[in-house]
């Protein structure tokens, strides 16, 4: 860039000076003053394209790096439909470049994502004891307050121990306790 200093006007030498001589300082200086605007203003545009390319030299980098994490499955080829939900939600303009596109593509996948089917619930299941043991509960509430007590007979087979009858009093309560341990 040509740095050019701002044009001075020196008011003593100017109070010196005749008539014609002051109007053509004068001149002098208003035609300085608005090359030094035009160069100002020229500068400011190139200044303005350079920053609007450092810009999208940015954003494209943070969408390679985004195509690039194992953890956004799918993002390079749902990009398009990506940068339609950053178009449509002025709120994103406020993030950065990458956290406005992984939050974009987060909105998208929860739009497009499937629900889980039954095969793979089984898997996780089978996968992890705790889910499943958590799924099993779930179901024995569900299904009406819990497994009933189970003993051996003769047969082989697994009788419930009792019904599950729930004492209303604590005489009740006691009577069931008796029938239970046979006393």
């Amino acid at each position: 860039m040509n740095e050019k200093n701002l044009p001075t006007l020196d008011f003593a030498a100017l109070s010196a000076m005749g008539e014609e001589e002051r109007t053509a300082a004068l001149a002098a200086y208003q035609t300085a003053m608005d090359e030094f605007r035009a160069e100002l203003s020229a500068d400011n545009e190139r200044t303005a394209a350079l920053e609007g390319e450092l810009k999208t030299a940015k954003y494209e980098a943070a969408k390679y790096r985004l195509g690039c994490t194992p953890e956004l499955d799918g993002f390079s080829a749902r990009l398009g439909e990506i940068e339609k939900i950053i178009e449509s939600m002025p709120a994103l303009a406020a993030l950065s470049d990458e956290e406005r596109l992984r939050t974009a593509y987060y909105i998208d996948r929860g739009k497009t994502q499937k629900p889980q089917g039954g095969e793979n619930l089984a898997k996780t299941l089978a996968e992890d004891p705790e889910a499943l043991r958590l799924a099993g509960k779930l179901l024995l509430d569900e299904l009406g307050g819990g497994a009933p007590a189970l003993f051996a007979t003769a047969g082989g087979a697994s009788l419930p121990l009792g019904t599950n009858e729930k004492p209303k009093t604590l005489d009740e309560a006691g009577a069931l306790a008796r029938k239970a341990f046979g006393v």
